[in-house]
């Protein structure tokens, strides 16, 4: 055992010396392993910190979510959200499988402060909530079956931000819309629940308790928000299911259960996209380590002699191959320590970049699991990049090797497989770079220009009418309104309408707006008309409809004046994309405010102005007509709708940039190894070079047969880099919008772009072939 210590210190110290001999060519394959090895190692933190980590609750892995999808239409489709009241009263009397089941209601509401009214989303919740979810309280404690109405638990953020870390918080009162709260726990600081945001975007920062109101009780086929329940020791997802599934049978049919695991609800939107991002990053990667692997199998005169010498002496093909491997490994562990210095740099700027659109950024950071990966991934580059120059040159020496071509050979088809790899990760950027273009030009049903909006809390229908027409007043606004879930900036709210005269109940969105939002959103009214103020909570009720609900509910056109169960069709307007830019407008059912507070109370309120100028202009005046109606209330994400969009194009512009990056490196590093494999070309053949233009070969051929070497690896390299694009981007087809995963102009200008890339890399080594002085040839020779 001590042999075997001592001959591998041995190979270390024989690998460290000869970094000394050749300082050149250690910093640049350290560099060239650090930039993949970094890149990795940060987008593995945020895998790992959003989709392989536990949530930080006990036992998540029994945490599921529950939905029901309801009331299929004609398609077949139906529209999913939460349980049915009385549905989840008799799981939880006859479910075997559930161990509890806890329902909730998101919500903003104004926090008084000494700063003012501000927003804060607010959780009610049934008081076992943290009971099911297995946590403990930081200070005090949490809900309690005894507790009262006016009970609260806080945030950590909400203490240390509002309270000031005050030990003594506890038994302390919050304002919350005007009804006082007694304080009588604070969470931890990892605790999120729900990830989700709440309608406004507000961070979830206070859990009040929730008790079933009485319309509830009385109709039991009303609605619940939101759903969470424990799973028993043992069950499954797929036999919960089952079970919900006969029960709700049982005494209501046509009704689709849906359990989820709550980890893959929260992580399940960016799990696609962080997968795609994770795959362009080891690209990057395998770039770096070909690259590394084209360096080693360049030795120098001095290293061929070397093993050579060893070889006679006696030195077996294992004994060199191991040292050959040590000196593999050696670099890689100097690649990944300055690695995991870049690493840690990346992931602050891809939490900085991403966090906003990451359901777990708070949890990110460096863990063993980080670790873990950063030693097998510096141990597999090692086997990697050292493996193929390691049997090549325990093999005989590189010099017979070279009298055979075999090392050539190697040689480019290492640089084939670079560019090939190039060639993918810029065929991803292409088509993510297409897409987020296409997004940009897409008409979202409204005019952005000259519009503020502004998020506030209101206390009643009259409160909020009062606010409209105040905000109208203000000079350079020219219409005003008012919506419960602005587009682009809310996720959908499905619901059914049930038409007069036609079967079943029927798939549709939610909003619930004022009079003056379609005017001041600048949304056109296709046929009809739409609310007035004198559409009051007294009068007859009346919705008014998107163009597709009408072309597909009403294909005869005569949806004007049609009965519904949600009110008279008064008007039909034009489609606005609402989730986002890339989801197709769906039928919408747009309510009158005056008709329908209670269910824009629970989605919070956006105060819309359009205005004859700059918006930006207005902002003061608008916080200002808001305190003069309810001084109480909080104003906040005061953005112009332009800012609004832009905001919506954060995440494919991310996708786009990081794609983008990782193709920029895996460019260069394909184009350092190209360029430093006829650079060594030229140098092997100087005196070739020279004695051929002695004989009379003119200089633009020399450049020309130099330049067709590269121009030809490119070209192989591009060809299987299409034939493996047309396979691999069709994992990212989820991503894209308005192109295909095998567009042709997308591969084409890449494969130009790569082509002139790949030539311009070659010039300089070959007008040095082209540049050698016969004279000086002949001399050597």
């Amino acid at each position: 055992m001590m042999r075997i210590a001592e001959s591998i210190l041995q190979d270390v110290r024989f690998a460290l010396r000869s970094w000394t001999h050749s300082p050149g060519f250690a910093t640049a394959a350290v560099i060239t392993l650090a930039m993949g090895i970094g890149a990795n190692t940060a987008m593995f933190s945020v895998v790992s910190g959003v989709l392989l980590q536990p949530l930080p609750f006990g036992d998540s892995a029994g945490l599921v979510q529950i939905y029901e999808r309801v009331a299929p239409n004609r398609s077949g489709r139906g529209f999913d959200g939460g349980p049915v009241f009385g549905d989840l009263q008799a799981w939880r009397s006859h479910s075997q499988l559930l161990k509890g089941a806890i329902t909730y209601t998101i919500s903003g509401r104004s926090l008084l402060s000494v700063n003012g009214p501000e927003q804060v989303g607010t959780v009610a919740t049934e008081r076992g909530l943290f009971q099911l979810l297995e946590v403990k309280a930081l200070l005090g404690r949490t809900l309690a079956a005894s507790d009262s109405p006016r009970a609260a638990v806080v945030s950590y953020e909400l203490w240390r931000n509002r309270l000031g870390s005050d030990p003594a918080a506890v038994g302390h009162t919050l304002v919350l819309d005007g009804e006082s709260f007694t304080i009588i726990g604070v969470m931890p600081r990892n605790f999120r629940f729900p990830y989700v945001s709440t309608a406004s975007d507000s961070p979830i920062g206070v859990w009040i308790p929730w008790d079933p109101p009485p319309h509830l009780r009385a109709n039991l086929n009303a609605r619940v928000d939101a759903a969470v329940a424990r799973l028993q020791p043992g069950a499954s997802v797929q036999a919960v299911r089952e079970e919900l599934a006969a029960i709700v049978a049982s005494h209501t049919p046509h009704r689709e259960v849906r359990v989820e695991r709550l980890k893959d609800v929260i992580s399940g939107p960016v799990r696609n996209s962080l997968l795609v991002l994770s795959g362009a990053v080891g690209l990057v990667l395998l770039v770096a380590c070909v690259n590394v692997a084209n360096l080693l199998l360049a030795p120098t005169a001095s290293r061929e002699r070397e093993i050579a010498i060893r070889t006679s002496l006696g030195a077996s093909r294992v004994r060199l191959l191991r040292q050959l491997l040590t000196e593999s490994l050696l670099l890689a562990a100097a690649g990944g320590a300055l690695g995991l210095v870049l690493s840690v740099w990346g992931r602050r700027i891809l939490v900085q970049a991403a966090g906003a659109h990451l359901p777990r950024a708070g949890e990110i950071g460096l863990d063993w699991n980080v670790f873990a990966f950063l030693l097998a991934v510096c141990l597999a580059a090692a086997i990697c990049f050292g493996l193929a120059p390691a049997l090549t040159a325990s093999r005989g020496g590189t010099a017979s090797l070279q009298r055979r071509g075999v090392g050539w050979a190697l040689r480019d088809a290492l640089v084939v497989v670079q560019v090939s790899l190039a060639f993918l990760l810029l065929s991803g950027a292409g088509l993510l770079l297409k897409t987020f273009l296409h997004l940009q030009e897409t008409d979202a049903g409204f005019r952005p220009q000259h519009v503020l909006t502004a998020h506030v809390v209101v206390a009643d229908a009259r409160q909020a009418i009062a606010l409209e027409q105040k905000a109208a007043q203000i000079p350079g606004v020219l219409s005003a309104g008012m919506i419960s879930l602005l587009p682009l900036q809310n996720s959908d709210w499905s619901g059914g309408i049930v038409i007069t005269g036609q079967p079943g109940v029927l798939e549709c969105e939610l909003r619930y707006v004022t009079p003056g939002y379609f005017s001041a959103m600048g949304i056109p009214l296709r046929c009809g008309q739409t609310f007035h103020p004198s559409d009051g909570p007294n009068a007859q009720r009346v919705i008014v409809v998107n163009e597709t609900l009408a072309r597909t509910y009403f294909p005869n056109g005569n949806a004007i004046g049609r009965q519904t169960d949600r009110g008279t069709i008064l008007g039909i307007v034009g489609d606005v994309r609402q989730v986002d830019l890339r989801t197709a407008p769906k039928p919408e059912v747009y309510y009158t405010l005056a008709q329908n507070f209670a269910q824009m109370r629970r989605h919070g309120s956006t105060l819309i102005v359009r205005t004859s100028g700059p918006a930006e202009g207005l902002v003061t005046a608008l916080r200002e007509a808001v305190r003069t109606v309810s001084p109480d209330q909080a104003v906040f994400r005061v953005a112009t709708m332009e800012e609004v969009v832009d905001e919506s194009l954060a995440s494919p512009r991310l996708y786009a940039w990081l794609t983008g990056l990782f193709a920029a490196m895996g460019t260069l590093l394909a184009m350092a190894g190209l360029y430093g494999v006829i650079a060594y070309l030229v140098e092997l053949r100087r005196r070739e070079f020279g004695i051929r233009m002695a004989l009379g070969a003119d200089r633009r051929r020399i450049l020309r047969q130099v330049l067709s070497r590269g121009s030809g690896l490119v070209a192989a390299g591009i060809v299987c880099g299409i034939a493996g694009s047309l396979a691999l981007t069709q994992l990212m087809s989820a991503m894209l919008y308005g192109v295909t995963a095998t567009d042709p102009w997308t591969f084409g200008s890449m494969g130009m772009l790569l082509m002139s890339v790949g030539l311009a890399a070659c010039f300089v080594p070959a007008r040095r072939a082209a540049s050698v002085n016969p004279a000086v040839a002949l001399r050597s020779e």
